[in-house]
């Protein structure tokens, strides 16, 4: 179990390795992918947690052969006659310099040159 400096609970993960945990250590939770550094070892509590994931592996295998039962075994018929795509619908080109496919430059490229009807009619009063 992981908690902050408040006490609140932040996480917990399931230690795999054999050395125990050391100040500075730094791990990842099981959930929400957060990672912590050890920063003050408060307690350490070592439980063997075989036994609970070996019921849920056979829970597991047991859910799945009560799904598999339950499941009419109705044969299905090869499925003849559909076309199988050999190309595909965009074939692969080949990699071109970005000179190649754009071009060289004309002209001005960038802000347009926009005449506002205004400015224009301010210009021909003068």
């Amino acid at each position: 179990m992981v908690h902050d400096e408040q006490g609140n609970t932040v996480g917990d993960t399931h230690w795999r390795k054999d050395h125990g945990l050391e100040i500075g250590e730094v791990l990842t939770l099981d959930r929400g992918g957060i990672i912590v550094e050890v920063g003050d070892l408060v307690v350490t509590r070592n439980q063997d947690l075989s036994e609970l994931v070996d019921k849920r592996i056979k829970e597991k295998v047991d859910r799945l052969a009560a799904a598999a039962a339950r499941r009419p075994n109705i044969p299905r018929p090869p499925a003849v006659g559909l076309p199988t795509p050999t190309r595909s619908l965009y074939p692969q080109t080949s990699a071109k310099p970005l000179q190649q496919v754009v071009g060289t430059p004309t002209g001005h490229h960038g802000r347009a040159d926009l005449h506002h009807a205004f400015v224009t009619h301010l210009g021909r009063s003068r």
